[in-house]
């Protein structure tokens, strides 16, 4: 039935009026708003406006503050979530609601269309209370559901904010509600406090930044500069999983700057390993500059006390002996920080040394060790809900199972990296595409193959595309060779290719590679 006739016949059965009361009512009120013409969207306008303000709606108030709060809700939601937090003090009104069908319920979800959310926002209608109590209750929500990811909770807290994440993202995004909430006496960092939270569960789950860069502008005239180091901070580690690593590191600097400014030597020492990392990968940076880096950071953890940030130092200058290529000292200093990760439950970090570890076996030729490694930091990025971690390993594990000439599992894995990937929003990473050619090549799909790799390519293609990195640079030599090879598989690659092999692949896999298929 169509929603105007929909609401003409409940404004009829609930007001006990007839036909022809009803449509004087609708004469009246359609005159009263646009003289003697209607168009759409105003008899729209006077259906709803003729249920919002019926008797049973004015003789229970809170039913239309119910109203406004559900349609701040664009993905509707569950009637427990409804009523613990978002609107607890209005469940009276959810049966006036649903009896003048100005509310819809699909399965347990509760939700208002379009046209009444429209209709109901509109500034000359909607309850600027309502709205500073809605974001009052978003920051009240994330704040009870923020945890760590080596905490227990937070696979159980992750997946409540993903279930609440379009209404929260709607409700923190409307700036005037955030102004008029602020004019309410509403704390202004209570609301930065909630666009920090759920900033940081983006910043694990999705590929977007307009919430992080939100609460910057919020907090831009705020005199504390611990505040502005940590907005600053988790910009830069979206940023970063962006692949946006020259932004990235502006933001870790001024972040930096602010710790400094608080004398808070434990935030300086995350914030310089997050640097040294970024740093590393970047062409102009030396081995010793990204060292001295690390191992001030680890100055400042011994002089705090921070065992577990100690630990995490080892892990870095593992991993950055490992680019560097020194891989018994990498595997030394890996191996001195996983008991230490273990003991204090530091999982995020003991899955990292995992990642690490298998890569420097991988290199090394030692492919069932580092099949070991990362499955095992497979199984612990599982387990603390890192799902873009989860998505890096099954890359890495694609790349193993390759080197040991499971063509059919190294594709599996690669697509399962690909399929997380696009779950989350995320375009597919390069290795894995990468991966996903070698394999189909290996397995005589020669167009398969070619799809994949010219997949990858169009990542760095376009007139908006950023200037290529210089391991995207190496992606893109190796994977022109691939392409060529398709086509002749006699061609030995130059110098310079050879090289931009030697970055993704260990030198028994690049035989292995460069060996006719079976």
């Amino acid at each position: 039935m169509p929603l105007a006739v929909m609401l003409m016949a409940k404004f009829s059965a609930s007001n006990d009026l007839s036909a022809e009361d009803v449509a004087e009512e609708y004469k009246v009120r359609g005159t009263a708003v646009m003289g003697q013409g209607l168009d759409a969207k105003t008899s729209m306008d006077v259906c709803i406006g003729l249920s919002v303000n019926s008797p049973r709606m004015t003789a229970h108030p809170e039913a239309f503050e119910l109203l406004c709060a559900i349609a701040m809700l664009p993905a509707g939601t569950s009637y427990k979530t409804l009523f613990k937090w978002w609107a607890k003090d209005l469940i009276g009104g959810l049966g006036v609601l649903k009896d003048t069908s100005l509310v819809e319920q699909n399965g347990s979800t509760i939700f208002v269309l379009p046209v009444i959310q429209r209709y109901i926002l509109h500034d000359s209608r909607f309850s600027k209370q309502v709205g500073r109590s809605m974001i009052e209750s978003a920051c009240r929500f994330l704040e009870a559901h923020a945890s760590d990811i080596n905490d227990e909770l937070y696979k159980s807290h992750s997946a409540a904010i993903s279930a609440e994440e379009g209404n929260l993202e709607a409700v923190l995004l409307t700036t005037p509600e955030i102004r008029a909430a602020q004019d309410g006496h509403l704390s202004l960092h209570v609301i930065r406090d909630g666009f920090l939270l759920l900033a940081r569960h983006r910043e694990r789950h999705s590929a977007r930044v307009n919430i992080i860069e939100h609460a910057l502008h919020l907090a831009c005239h705020i005199d504390d500069s611990i505040l502005q180091g940590e907005l600053l901070f988790w910009y830069a580690e979206s940023l970063l999983r962006l692949g946006q690593y020259n932004r990235a590191r502006e933001q870790l600097e001024a972040a930096l700057d602010h710790f400094f400014s608080a004398s808070d030597r434990v935030r300086v020492a995350k914030c310089r390993l997050t640097l040294a990392f970024v740093m590393a990968g970047q062409a102009d940076e030396t081995f010793e500059r990204c060292q001295e880096i690390i191992m001030d950071a680890q100055a400042d953890c011994e002089a705090t006390g921070a065992e577990g940030l100690a630990a995490r130092c080892l892990v870095d200058l593992g991993r950055l002996h490992f680019r560097f290529r020194k891989f018994p000292t990498a595997l030394d200093l890996l191996t001195q920080a996983e008991p230490v990760l273990a003991r204090v439950k530091d999982w995020e970090y003991h899955a990292e040394c995992s990642r690490v570890s298998s890569w420097v076996h991988y290199y090394m030729g030692q492919y069932d060790l580092a099949y070991a490694c990362a499955a095992s930091a497979l199984e612990e990025c599982d387990h603390i809900g890192d799902t873009q971690g989860c998505a890096g390993l099954h890359n890495e594990i694609g790349r193993i199972l390759s080197a040991r000439g499971d063509f059919e599992g190294s594709l599996r894995s690669h697509l399962c990296s690909l399929e997380i990937r696009k779950s989350l929003g995320l375009p597919p990473l390069p290795g894995a595409l990468r991966g996903m050619g070698l394999a189909w090549a290996k397995l005589g799909k020669v167009e398969d193959a070619r799809q994949a790799f010219e997949e990858l390519l169009q990542q760095f293609a376009g007139p908006d595309a950023p200037a290529p990195s210089p391991n995207e640079q190496s992606e893109i030599v190796c994977t022109l060779l691939f392409l060529r090879r398709l086509e002749d598989l006699t061609l030995e690659p130059t110098q310079a290719e050879y090289h931009a092999l030697r970055i993704w692949y260990s030198d028994d896999h690049i035989e292995k590679i460069l060996a006719p298929a079976p």
